[in-house]
């Protein structure tokens, strides 16, 4: 897996300057954030009125995302946000709305209307809603807390691909109003924070990344951005755009809507200056981000509803304490990263708990950190292939899926067993692994000393941070491991003679070799895990001499051979310093 394994590099005296130019960065990065205010708007029988504008005329793309407190339950139809000419449903524009204790999205082409599926949400706690529309793709989506909720047709009911243009309607915030007509119960019995308006359809990682946390004023397709953290006066458009709000009524109040992890004073989760609200409380959604100079460590037990954890950020919860995931856990990835979670104390769930890793196309080696295996993933989990080491072959496909701690092997292709059809981020969803003891298999006459045939085991990392090999618990097993790079077509490894670094990040598989039967490694999360960012590898050992052999007829095609002087190393074979050369493939 090319993102799963870039830490695989050797160490340069340029690093060392970009290092310190990257600190500089970060620290003023850091020291600009700072604790903010963070204000919402409370309605009961008020609204805001945002004047019609071209900017907000939405035609085949969509993005409308509000954080939402409902005051209670109320039976009746509220209004949320509102674009529409006049009462009736061929009226409308676009809306989020409430009935009951339901939320749904409305959209209407100026003949007749359209609705997303429909979302229970709580009441009395802060929640985000987003949705987005696809007139080429033909869908309407809902999303809980950054979460795809349910995806719906349009073209069911109408063969239109773009919604009604009414430029000068306003789009209004807590009450069915527009010049001057209004529909008595739909006014909003709650608080709205963080609107943003987008003509751009957002893909669900986009929201789950960016949901909780303030995002800039000029990003691409952002077209209307109310963050609500005035004390008075007119709801602020935060875009150049400058479409700015009437507040007819709606009080400003304070916001625990979501709190950012800042991380510019220390890693201590209890210090309420790392935090964009000043504090950590219960209950809180937060969101833990790449860029600050700490990464957040929580010293005390804590409930929180909703956790976002982004590329390249961790979260680590310390020996002793205890983690509540009402909602959900979320750990990102993309195409240059991903996120852990590393698991000192003990966590309490009672929500939804995902890791994602990026894959690119081509053929991977990958596992799962939680102990369902890939029961629930986002990927094809029929397409998977485990080896069995008991009878050195491939198990069948789509078989082993529910055992925690296996490699798999997994092809991103469109056509060739396909796992994904295309490179992107996949998930894999349940409860985190946080001890394992691999049992491994042995098969084969052959010793170690007659050929490297023998022993081989495909296993994986079971954790949500990344496993520290030099550290784990080794019983009848070699001390190297091989991991497949599709864009090398070669196998990298580590060995203890010091080539490449012992850090196996999340949902990575890999292959170790049992040097006879009963090979066992054993390791917990809060010994071998690890969170800290993979660093470059340091020449501590003689330098190696490094054979470069390339194709003449290709010399793309390229391999290498370390050799390494070691005091004290046998002749032959030995597990602890030596690497077999693994087999590339075909070509």
């Amino acid at each position: 897996m090319e993102k799963m394994i870039n830490h695989w590099s050797e160490w340069t005296p340029s690093r060392e300057r970009k290092t310190c130019l990257i600190y500089l960065l970060i620290l003023m990065f850091s020291i600009n954030l700072g604790a903010q205010t963070q204000n919402a708007l409370d309605f009961s029988n008020d609204y805001v009125s945002i004047p019609g504008a071209s900017q907000l005329d939405l035609t085949n793309a969509m993005t409308l995302e509000a954080w939402v407190y409902f005051d209670g339950s109320i039976g009746s139809s509220q209004i949320i946000l509102l674009k529409s000419v006049g009462p009736n449903n061929y009226d409308l524009c676009y809306a989020l709305r409430r009935s009951g204790n339901n939320v749904y999205c409305q959209i209407g082409n100026g003949t007749t209307h359209f609705n997303s599926g429909v979302v229970s949400a709580p009441l009395a706690k802060w929640f985000h809603l987003a949705s987005t529309y696809d007139g080429v793709a033909d869908e309407l989506k809902i999303f809980l807390n950054g979460e795809l909720m349910s995806t719906t047709v349009p073209s069911t009911v109408w063969t239109s691909t773009s919604l009604k243009v009414a430029s000068a309607a306003a789009v209004v915030l807590g009450k069915f109003h527009s010049a001057g007509w209004s529909t008595p119960n739909q006014d909003l019995a709650g608080m709205i924070d963080e609107v943003r308006i987008w003509n751009v359809v957002r893909t669900p990682e986009e929201i789950a990344e960016n949901y909780l946390h303030n995002v800039s004023p000029s990003s691409a397709g952002l077209v209307a951005y109310y963050k609500c953290d005035q004390t008075s006066g007119s709801l602020t458009d935060a875009t150049s755009y400058a479409n700015h709000g009437t507040n007819n009524g709606a009080t400003w109040v304070a916001s625990r809507a979501f709190n950012t992890w800042i991380g510019g004073t220390s890693s201590n989760a209890s210090t309420g200056g790392n935090w964009s609200l000043g504090s950590l409380s219960s209950n809180d959604n937060i969101g833990v981000y790449s860029g600050a100079i700490y990464q957040p460590i929580l010293q005390s037990n804590i409930s929180l509803d909703n956790i976002y954890i982004g590329s390249g950020a961790s979260l680590t919860s310390n020996s002793g304490t205890q983690l509540t995931v009402t909602d959900n856990l979320r750990l990102g990835a993309d195409a240059s990263g991903y996120a852990q979670l590393k698991l000192m104390g003990t966590l309490v769930n009672s929500g939804t708990i995902s890791q994602s890793q990026y894959l690119e196309a081509g053929s991977h080696t990958i596992s799962s950190p939680v102990s369902s295996g890939f029961t629930t993933t986002s990927g094809d989990n029929t397409q998977l292939y485990s080896y069995d080491a008991n009878v050195g072959n491939w198990a069948a496909i789509g078989s082993n899926i529910s055992t925690a701690g296996l490699g798999f092997a997994a092809r991103v292709d469109a056509t060739q067993i396909p796992f994904l059809t295309a490179a992107a981020t996949v998930s894999v969803t349940g409860t985190p692994n946080t001890s394992m003891t691999h049992t491994l298999g042995y098969f084969g006459s052959n010793s170690l000393a007659g050929g490297s045939g023998t022993g081989w085991n495909l296993i994986g990392n079971p954790y949500t941070c990344s496993l520290d090999w030099s550290t784990v618990s080794l019983t009848n097993v070699t001390s190297a491991f091989y991991i497949w790079d599709e864009a090398t077509s070669a196998y990298k490894y580590y060995s203890a003679g010091g080539i490449s670094s012992p850090l196996i990040p999340p949902m990575q598989g890999f292959w170790v070799q049992a040097t006879s039967s009963g090979a066992s490694i054993s390791t917990t999360m809060a010994s071998n895990g690890k969170v800290t960012t993979p660093q470059t590898y340091v020449k501590t050992l003689p330098d190696p001499l490094v054979v470069k052999v390339t194709q003449v007829s290709d010399t793309t095609v390229q391999d290498r051979l370390r050799v390494s002087n070691i005091l004290g190393a046998p002749d032959g074979f030995d597990g602890a310093f030596d690497a077999w050369k693994m087999t590339n493939g075909a070509s």
